[in-house]
């Protein structure tokens, strides 16, 4: 039983390292998607807003959700969700498609499971996968090319098949202890201490997306390789 359950959260820690890797792939991006298709920095900034309000504003509403449906048998299918539209940006015809593809990465990243029960590993697996981002990322796009990024769409399926197998699928990811009334969502996202909560988190995350956002078109706009 212990085997499993480190097995379990191995596996989990891994698929949430992948998702934030993926997730953390529009920073990189930008400058080459500037020069693709024009982008002002002012769309630029829309462009990481959608990001960022599909990621984080989502996260309450799918957690919310989840303490009413089991979403465990949807776990093979949250990373490659998460992969597939970021990946497929370089063939994006249109502006809209652009910002569509980040959107669904965003709501897939906000869909992943939180668990508790040996967390620290759980939230360690998800720096690691931010921390890679930039090595793997820069690295892939200096040999190959924009239109080769859904190549790396292939190590998420393989996560989404390992949790296939897993048998994850089949526990429940419900509160063992459910209340006989649930609080409405309304009340959950309006309350004084949720929203002093995320305000602090919301100035404290401004200053570190805004620097780690925009550094890399600031460096390029100045001639840097």
């Amino acid at each position: 039983m212990r085997h499993n359950i480190r097995h379990a959260t191995a596996l989990l820690s891994t698929g949430h390292a992948m998702v934030d890797f993926y997730a953390n792939f529009l920073p990189i991006l930008l400058p080459l998607l500037v020069l693709k298709f024009g982008l002002s920095l002012t769309m630029c900034g829309v462009l990481v807003m959608v990001a960022s309000v599909t990621t984080n504003m989502l996260q309450p509403i799918f957690g919310y959700l989840m303490d009413k449906r089991n979403f465990s048998p949807l776990l093979p299918y949250i990373v490659p969700a998460a992969a597939a539209p970021m990946c497929m940006v370089g063939f994006a015809g249109h502006i809209a498609l652009l910002f569509l593809l980040v959107a669904v990465t965003g709501a897939a990243t906000a869909a992943e499971g939180r668990g508790n029960g040996m967390m620290s590993y759980f939230i360690a697996g998800g720096n690691a996968g931010m921390a890679f981002v930039p090595l793997v990322l820069v690295a892939f796009l200096e040999k190959l090319s924009l239109h080769a990024l859904p190549l790396l769409i292939l190590p998420a399926a393989l996560v989404g098949v390992l949790f296939a197998r897993s048998g994850l699928c089949s526990v429940t990811s419900l509160p063992e202890q459910q209340t006989a009334e649930h609080a409405p969502l309304a009340r959950v996202l309006f309350a004084r201490a949720t929203i002093t909560l995320n305000l602090a988190m919301g100035l404290r995350c401004w200053t570190h997306g805004a620097f780690g956002t925009f550094l890399p078109l600031l460096l390029v706009g100045s001639g840097a390789d």
